[in-house]
């Protein structure tokens, strides 16, 4: 069964929202949106899965715990799927400010592949993110 258009707007609304919180450096609040099995590739290909949503907040905030600030320019370029299981491929720019630096880290041209499943009452949660940098974004 093909995604309804009330189905993409759901998961748009959803993915919008994850971002937010994101960028906010809210990673507790970001686990919430995500499934307890969720999986999370980095850009440098190193797997993740979460065993639950205390060691997803944990992680995230491992990961990111030297930024100070997060922001990311990013599109929507498709969203696809079927009823229970849908994509959403992103074009994005991460723009990172670490604690104790004056200089910011700018990651272009970059792809996010996020996954969402449907949960029994209908609404969507990230089960897989996988971030895509080109080698020419890549810090030395």
């Amino acid at each position: 069964m093909a995604l309804s258009e009330q189905d993409r707007q759901n998961i748009k609304a959803t993915y919008m929202q994850m971002m937010q919180r994101m960028m906010a450096l809210d990673w507790q609040s970001f686990a919430e949106m995500c499934t307890d099995d969720m999986i999370h590739v980095t850009a440098d290909g190193h797997l993740f899965q979460a065993q639950g949503k205390a060691s997803l907040n944990q992680r995230l905030t491992e990961l990111m715990g030297e930024v100070e600030t997060f922001d990311m320019e990013y599109s929507i370029r498709e969203i696809n799927g079927d009823g229970n299981c849908a994509y959403v491929l992103t074009p994005n720019k991460d723009i990172l400010k670490f604690y104790g630096s004056e200089e910011t880290l700018v990651l272009d041209h970059c792809q996010t592949l996020s996954i969402l499943a449907r949960q029994q009452d209908n609404s969507w949660k990230l089960k897989l993110q996988m971030c895509i940098v080109p080698e020419s974004s890549k810090p030395d």
